[in-house]
């Protein structure tokens, strides 16, 4: 199928799908991620899957530049010190408020 096909077939589909419920996302892949923890390696599919999971400090933009996330702000005023300035009224999924602490120990 040409690229120009699929496009007009995912606009059709977007446009005739009228409105949307909530459905079960599944995923299928080749290979499980390695692990839930984003400290636990660094390896490319697990790391790209579990930032649809977790959001990061600070992210990065399109041409790799350093962008905000949690963090609006950020400064380092010396080499061995950074202040990161949070986003407010964050809350988990659960509807619990983020607190700075939550942050600060998975730094």
């Amino acid at each position: 199928m040409t690229p120009s096909k699929m496009v007009a077939l995912a606009l059709a589909l977007v446009i005739g799908g009228g409105s949307a419920n909530a459905k079960t996302f599944r995923y299928a892949y080749r290979i499980d991620p390695a692990s839930l923890d984003p400290h636990a390696l660094a390896e490319t599919f697990t790391l790209s899957w579990l930032g649809q999971i977790y959001e990061p400090l600070i992210g990065r933009g399109k041409n790799l530049e350093l962008e905000p996330a949690l963090a609006v702000k950020w400064e380092q005023p010396n080499p061995t010190t950074w202040h990161l300035y949070l986003r407010p009224n964050v809350k988990f999924q659960s509807g619990d408020a983020r607190r700075t602490s939550h942050s600060a120990s998975s730094a």
